[in-house]
């Protein structure tokens, strides 16, 4: 305090009583505050877990509440509705070409001469693969379906050489 409210309260003892009075209520005051905040923040940013440690039983709390009162009051949930998610799986490759568009068949085969396996017999067709892809041309569009006919020997069936067993024109990537 500035010396000239020292030397006004010391003339006057009621005063000086009043005034310590007060502080000491005013101390008190920011005791409790501070202890009241300490508390909240550490609910708020302390640990969340679910356990916790039972306070001293002889030990009486600075804080004039319960801890259940200082707690943010969360109303119960109501039952929780259960959403069901239908599974799903990941689709492969691309969606099929229309139906009701032209087809036309490009056979791309194998030159004459890989048609012989080289045990000296014809190799006999197997299959065949096919690609479809779609063209556009303005104002039309159609399927280009490449067929490529796989060879193999009936004889041998690939034992007699290195070569591959299934004999079959390499597609170009365009």
């Amino acid at each position: 305090m500035t010396p000239a409210l020292d030397q006004y309260l010391n003339e006057d003892p009621i005063l000086k009583r009043m005034v310590d009075q007060e502080l000491k209520e005013k101390d008190q005051q920011i005791t409790l505050l501070n202890e009241e905040l300490n508390y909240l923040k550490s609910l708020i940013f302390g640990r969340k877990t679910e356990k916790t440690t039972q306070p001293d039983t002889g030990i009486q709390p600075l804080l004039p509440f319960t801890q259940e009162e200082a707690a943010p009051q969360i109303p119960a949930p109501e039952q929780a509705k259960i959403i069901e998610i239908k599974a799903h799986s990941r689709k492969r490759g691309r969606k099929p070409l229309p139906e009701d568009l032209p087809v036309e068949e490009v056979v791309v085969d194998i030159p004459e001469a890989d048609k012989t396996c080289s045990c000296g017999c014809q190799k006999a067709r197997i299959g065949e693969e096919t690609a479809d892809k779609l063209e556009f041309t303005p104002a039309r569009a159609h399927i280009t379906r490449i067929v490529r006919p796989k060879y193999a020997c009936r004889n041998c069936e690939g034992t007699e050489s290195d070569e591959p067993t299934v004999s079959i024109h390499h597609l170009e990537i365009r």
